[in-house]
């Protein structure tokens, strides 16, 4: 699967007879699945007018009930770096906890819980 994106092209922000411009931001990403989507890829190139390129990659390996992920980022100073993550799926639950890099303030510890109630054909 691939997709792009082009985000703020328009004309900016303007409060009373002051206006600003959004930072212009092309984005394009990609993902490939392997081992009947056990395994998938994951890459996306993020380019903001007045900064470098950033390069973020991931892969994430499903089993059952549980997923393992991993990933790096050259986002910025805080979000640069290696990320770990784990994943429980189980009937309409789902719990996820990550551990990001935050610069100088170490790593973010993540959890989210997820809870379906609607019936999703997607799996």
């Amino acid at each position: 699967a691939y997709s792009s994106d082009e985000k703020d092209i328009k004309n900016g922000l303007k409060y009373i007879e002051k206006s600003d411009m959004l930072p212009l931001n092309f984005q394009f990403g990609t993902q490939y699945s392997l081992l009947s989507n056990s395994l998938i890829l994951l890459f996306d190139i993020n380019k903001y007018i007045d900064n470098p390129i950033n390069i973020q990659t991931g892969i994430e390996y499903n089993y059952k009930i549980l997923s393992l992920r991993g990933g790096y980022s050259t986002f910025n100073d805080i979000d640069k770096g290696f990320s770990f993550g784990i994943g429980v799926k189980y009937k309409n639950f789902n719990m996820d906890y990550a551990l990001k890099p935050a610069g100088i303030f170490g790593y973010n510890h993540i959890i989210t819980l997820t809870f379906k109630t609607l019936n999703d054909e997607s799996k």
